[in-house]
């Protein structure tokens, strides 16, 4: 047994430096070391960049059902939920501190500035024309929806 763990040995440290690694394998790029320069230079980097931007309207989206309702009273939160910032606006006590409309905003300003910065870098890119201008159209029809979300 002492015999077949000094072979296994022997056989590890002849093994060891044939398996060594490349001279380049320590000089790999940092993940979090990304600027917009290296982020948008293909169609498909701009279709990613527009899938984050759609992905930023989901929850103003379903918001508005609540915030476009409740105040209507075609929505009855504090029957169920005595209290929180839904509750409060049921009963048109909307302060400067309520969440539900801290998001809200957020969101949508989050919303707009992913659009701006994707119209931005698709001006400079090598993408062709017809594809730029699909992009831009949709960019700023969601900029629109955002601004429209904000002004009601």
């Amino acid at each position: 047994m002492k015999n077949l763990i000094n072979k296994a040995i022997i056989f590890g440290l002849m093994i060891l430096p044939a398996a060594g690694c490349e001279e380049d394998f320590l000089d790999r790029n940092h993940p979090g070391d990304l600027t917009l320069d290296k982020l948008y230079h293909t169609t498909e980097d701009f279709k990613a960049a527009l899938a984050g931007c759609y992905q930023s309207i989901l929850e103003p989206a379903t918001d508005n059902i609540f915030l476009g309702d409740i105040s209507a009273d075609n929505v009855y939160i504090s029957r169920y939920n005595p209290s929180g910032d839904l509750p409060d606006m049921d009963k048109l006590l909307v302060t400067a501190q309520n969440g539900s409309l801290n998001s809200y905003w957020s969101n949508n300003y989050r919303t707009i500035q992913r659009v701006n910065m994707l119209i931005d870098e698709i001006a400079i890119s090598g993408v062709e024309e017809n594809d730029k201008k699909l992009f831009v159209a949709e960019a700023r029809f969601l900029r629109a929806y955002s601004y429209f979300n904000l002004v009601r």
